[in-house]
């Protein structure tokens, strides 16, 4: 218990020493570069905080080469450490498929859910000492996401089908998404669409690899809103890296907007109003394949387009993204494991900052604002969080 108390009493000391800022001339805002002892990873963080801001929740590599990611919870602003597990990734992987822990925790903060094996998931609540339920899905593999619903007594999970010939084709997954009930466990399932094995395995990274031709559309990043009420998706045209964006009502079932996008195959986010769907996403712009940043705001209500700009034309791209809690801003990640703040109101760059160095691998995987909106996270690549203080970093 003594040790607890003094790894969280270093947590919030070191997290407060981070908010120090220094002049770096010709770089913009530079963050202090003071080791950060939170850092419960080695890389690959991802991060999710809940809807009333009292629980971060992160997964990430902790032992590379024995194949071992970490999920780990704490309790906010005292970063009290509240639950961690750690999980084999030889029980996440089948037929060459690279996945990872997906995770989720409820709107309140009491729940968290991840995946620990291929085909089911453990739900703990985070307030009481009791073990760990599991839910398992007969013959599907979790596909990476998953989202608490409403109260939290519903969860929402990206199942892949395998071994299905979907398409035409064997290396190819069918989607589904399921609504699962934590209370009866009752599992409702709906087909969405086609999405490439090599998607699934290798995600964005290696979409230069992709040459095969196939006679099905395709779907990928599947994405929901907070509130579990509409979900987005990229639909892709006979295997073409670029193709539309649909937006979907849950409840009735029906699609309701449809966006061409002239960029490649990105990332997509929601507000926390359910208004906003942030794509973060890359074009190649010459003929040595050169890649550029995009990002485009588009208002589901209205069907408008309110921001569409290219962002960091380097390569080592940044894919992570996260809206305030009252919508009204947008922070993406960047190379130089840094972050940019977009205001919707006036449609344009309003901060940036620069966390780390500019090695090649350096760049922001996690993103996640605090409940008063004044405060961000940042997860690197390198496994550490930051918490910075966004009116320091404002243009």
């Amino acid at each position: 218990m003594a040790k607890s108390l003094l790894s969280a009493r270093r947590i919030v000391g070191v997290l407060v020493a981070t908010l120090a800022v220094v002049g770096c001339a010709g770089t913009g805002p530079h963050v202090s570069p003071t080791p950060v002892e939170l850092q419960p990873f080695r890389a690959a963080l991802r991060m999710a905080m809940s809807n009333d801001g009292s629980t971060l929740v992160g997964a990430g590599n902790v032992a590379l080469w024995q194949r071992i990611d970490r999920v780990m919870a704490w309790k906010v602003p005292n970063f009290e450490r509240v639950m961690q597990s750690d999980i084999a990734l030889d029980d996440l992987a089948t037929m060459n498929a690279g996945y990872r822990p997906a995770i989720a925790v409820s709107a309140d903060g009491t729940l968290l859910a991840y995946s620990d094996r291929i085909d089911s998931l453990l739900v703990q609540d985070l307030n009481a000492r009791s073990d760990p339920k599991r839910f398992s899905f007969e013959q599907r593999w979790i596909a990476g996401a998953m989202w608490f619903r409403g109260s939290g007594q519903q969860l929402l999970v990206l199942l892949h089908s395998p071994g299905t010939d979907a398409g035409g084709d064997s290396n190819d997954f069918m989607v589904e998404l399921a609504n699962l009930d934590l209370e009866s466990g009752e599992i409702r399932r709906r087909e969405l669409g086609v999405q490439y094995r090599w998607l699934a395995s290798y995600g964005l990274r290696q979409r230069a690899a992709f040459r095969a031709e196939h006679p099905a559309e395709a779907i990928a990043n599947v994405t929901l809103s907070p509130r579990g009420n509409s979900m987005a998706f990229f639909r892709m045209p006979e295997g073409k890296m670029k193709g539309r964006i649909e937006v979907w009502d849950i409840d009735a079932w029906r699609r309701t907007l449809v966006a061409d996008f002239p960029y490649g195959l990105g990332s997509l986010f929601f507000s926390n109003n359910d208004r906003y769907l942030a794509i973060v996403s890359t074009a190649a712009h010459d003929s040595h394949g050169t890649d550029s940043n995009w990002l485009r705001v588009i208002d589901v209500q209205n069907e408008q387009v309110i921001l569409d700009v290219e962002t960091v034309g380097k390569p080592n791209h940044s894919y992570a993204a996260t809206f305030s809690p009252d919508s009204s801003q947008l922070a993406t990640g960047t190379r130089c494991t840094g972050f940019q703040l977009w205001d919707l109101t006036t449609r344009g760059r309003v901060g940036h900052a620069r966390i780390g160095g500019c090695m090649a691998s350096a760049m922001t995987t996690g993103l996640a604002y605090s409940a008063n909106g004044r405060h961000l996270f940042v997860g690197t690549d390198k496994g550490d969080i930051r918490l910075v203080e966004i009116d320091r970093f404002l243009d």
